[in-house]
């Protein structure tokens, strides 16, 4: 039996820099009022400063809204924080971690996420927030729409769906978390995953990523 892994946060890339982004909007701001006293001519110029300042501190207010974290790595769980909510896993529940593809000519080529396939969605039906699954059938359009265009899902499995969601255990889900269970459906259909991690929610490679979430789930399986 191996030793158990230790607990590991994932920190969010996207966090960076947001200091600085807060304070260059700042000086743009105040540097954009001076000169509107002292040189009243460069109108445009000023006008784009304002903006360019206003569009660097709304940037900086994004970046600190973002939660400090974006992977809670557990012994015996796996969890996805987002600003909107999180889900977690156990790792007991997962088959496969891997990084999807479609074949696009005669190249396969990655989408951006981390897939992971679940032995039953049952596993994350309840753990998953209302607000995060509402926002997560938005934010994953964009492979909902790709697997529509390589002819992988029909335009009827990639509109939104809310009817009720029965899972293997006969409950039944209703509601935004519905509609979240039938998009994973979907994707399953499409690429063989359930649950989906952007890769731009964490500064690793994603294979990186990929060794390192199976490090942990196979290390779990090892003390069962």
């Amino acid at each position: 039996m191996s030793p158990p892994v230790s607990d590991l946060l994932i920190r969010t890339p996207t966090r960076r820099n947001k200091l600085f982004s807060l304070l260059a909007g700042g000086l743009l701001w105040f540097g954009s009022t001076v000169l509107v006293y002292q040189w009243p001519v460069l109108q445009l110029a000023i006008l784009l400063g304002y903006l360019a300042g206003a569009l660097l501190i709304f940037v900086g207010f994004l970046k600190y809204s973002e939660p400090e974290y974006s992977l809670a790595l557990g012994q015996h769980s796996l969890q996805y924080i987002h600003r909107y909510g999180r889900w977690s896993i156990e790792w007991q529940d997962i088959i496969l971690v891997a990084h999807p593809s479609i074949r696009y000519g005669l190249e396969r080529c990655d989408i951006p996420y981390l897939g992971i396939k679940l032995n039953d969605v049952a596993a994350v039906a309840h753990s998953v927030s209302p607000r995060l699954a509402s926002r997560q059938i938005h934010e994953q359009r964009d492979i909902l729409m790709l697997a529509h265009q390589q002819e992988l899902l029909s335009l009827e499995q990639i509109t939104i769906n809310f009817s009720e969601y029965k899972l293997t255990n006969n409950q039944v889900i209703k509601g935004p978390r519905a509609a979240w269970l039938h998009q994973m459906a979907a994707l399953r259909s499409a690429y063989g995953y359930d649950l989906y991690l952007p890769i731009t929610s964490f500064a690793h490679s994603p294979a990186q990523m990929i060794a390192l979430l199976n490090k942990y789930r196979l290390a779990a399986a090892t003390q069962v």
